[in-house]
């Protein structure tokens, strides 16, 4: 089975799915092919040559080149990741016959963003437009709890949606606990939202601080290459690392005491996901009401509480231990490569199934 999966250009996190998604499906002896090409090393099936862009004000222009990317690789399935190209990808599917001839499965990523709306008119325009467009792909697979909320909100009943959570990023090492002199630093990352997302990180920075010796508690702000300095006072952060480099930002991370992710969400943000998974204690922010609620050695619904949580984290050894039990059980439960590999499979097969979905875009089986 050929599977094209599409994608924005400069899209870090559905790059970062596309390579876990590729992965487990090459398990499954699926091709994976994507296009535009993914900056992802060691991690692709060998990509298509096929690039274009990806701007919903070009789509009537990049259709063509679209058209003779499905007509060269003849895939069995697309596989279309948000925003732009998403979209692009469902409307096209019913202008262009030949898109709709593949099966279809749309990701989305960061639906569940709207579960704490930022700007509720951009938040209303989202919701009116994913009403009409989720029926337009065979197949819904989403990747966080929040973003599956989201999509049954919306597609309930029309289209199948299923949750596929991808593996974890991998950080190229191993977190070792420091030294009790050395625990004080704290790692805040992901930093590519909008000015809300850093002004979190600057108040939870400050309010630590208060807690434990300022000279004692050290702030990096990894994964931040969008950072706006005007949004973050120069006292929250010691040094903000905006280099896109991997090595940089693994240096970082398994450097620090505790990842920190300040903003409310809705599910795990997968760069907490990613610190976990290399072994270091890690904690978030729940958003109030969230369904995902778990061990408060974990998460927490309050700025006061992700404060007290992590000064006492970075003073005791046995929290630490706690917290990171948390993770390794969390991990082998929702991001078991075998689990994933089945998922997708069966998403896949039954996008692709003569007759079963394809026969009108947004059927059941």
């Amino acid at each position: 089975m050929k599977v094209l999966h599409v994608v924005d250009r400069h899209d870090d996190l559905a790059e970062r799915t596309v390579a876990s998604f590729s992965e487990a499906a090459s398990f499954a002896q699926h091709e994976v092919l994507t296009a535009p090409p993914l900056p992802v090393p060691g991690r692709l099936h060998p990509a298509a040559e096929h690039s274009f862009r990806t701007s919903v004000r070009l789509m009537a222009t990049e259709t063509p080149a679209l058209v003779r990317a499905v007509r060269a690789l003849q895939p069995d399935v697309i596989h279309a990741h948000s925003a732009p190209i998403g979209f692009a990808m469902r409307v096209g599917r019913r202008l262009v016959p030949e898109l709709g001839r593949p099966g279809m499965v749309f990701t989305p990523h960061g639906f569940g963003l709207v579960e704490q709306p930022l700007n509720p008119d951009q938040v209303r325009r989202i919701e009116r437009v994913e009403r009409r467009l989720c029926c337009f792909s065979d197949m819904v697979a989403t990747t966080t709890s929040a973003d599956h909320r989201f999509a049954h909100r919306l597609c309930g009943g029309r289209t199948p949606i299923h949750l596929v959570p991808p593996a974890p990023y991998r950080l190229e090492g191993t977190w070792n606990d420091l030294p009790a002199q050395q625990r004080a630093v704290v790692a805040a990352g992901a930093v590519t939202g909008p000015a809300e997302y850093q002004q979190a990180f600057a108040q939870f920075s400050e309010r630590l601080r208060r807690i434990r010796r300022p000279q004692e508690t050290r702030f990096a702000w990894v994964d931040g290459e969008r950072l706006d300095p005007r949004h973050l006072p120069s006292a929250s952060a010691d040094r903000a690392v905006r280099s896109v480099q991997p090595d940089q930002r693994h240096q970082e991370l398994l450097g620090a005491s505790l990842y920190v992710s300040a903003t409310a969400s809705g599910s795990v943000p997968p760069t907490v996901v990613a610190a976990a998974a290399a072994g270091m204690p890690a904690v978030f922010r729940l958003a109030p009401g969230a369904a995902d609620a778990g061990d408060p050695i974990a998460m927490v619904t309050s700025l006061g509480d992700l404060v007290e949580l992590s000064a006492a984290l970075l003073a005791r050894e046995d929290l630490r231990a706690r917290n990171r039990a948390f993770w390794s059980q969390a991990l082998r439960l929702h991001y078991c490569p075998e689990s994933r590999r089945d998922r997708l499979e069966w998403v896949y097969a039954e996008a692709s199934s003569d007759g079963s979905l394809r026969g009108e875009p947004g059927g059941t089986a």
